[in-house]
């Protein structure tokens, strides 16, 4: 089995700002999305395929709580078979890829012991 980075997300309280920064080492726009209010994807061609996700701060899911800029999460790519793989395995994770409207990709999310989030997404 083996398993890919596709993305490192962060929280920011300006993508446009961040991704400017970004833009300065080396790294190129992929697209923009709508979700988590306003999202923006980066890519280093002289690294390609591991995509830097920008996205604006909010409100914490059931709270009235603000988010913090930083680490938000990391997502791995990997087929379906390697999924089933790891769920067999007892990874903890429900195994049950849903999709995701914005990106057309099939994804799941799950917390660590230590509330860290992670994500998988399914290869093509």
């Amino acid at each position: 089995m083996k398993t890919l980075i596709d993305h490192l997300a962060f929280r920011v309280s300006n993508i446009d700002a961040t991704g400017d920064i970004l833009k300065q080492l080396g790294y190129v726009e992929v697209r923009r999305t709508d979700h988590h209010g306003g999202a923006l994807e980066l890519e280093n061609p002289a690294q390609p395929g591991i995509i830097l996700e920008l996205t604006t701060i909010g409100k914490k899911k059931n709270s009235d709580e603000m988010e913090v800029p930083g680490f938000d999460h990391c997502c791995f790519s990997l087929t379906e078979e390697d999924l089933k793989t790891l769920v067999a395995d007892g990874f903890p994770t429900a195994g049950k890829p849903k999709l995701n409207t914005q990106s057309g990709r099939m994804c799941e999310s799950f917390k660590d012991t230590d509330g860290t989030k992670w994500q998988f997404v399914l290869k093509d």
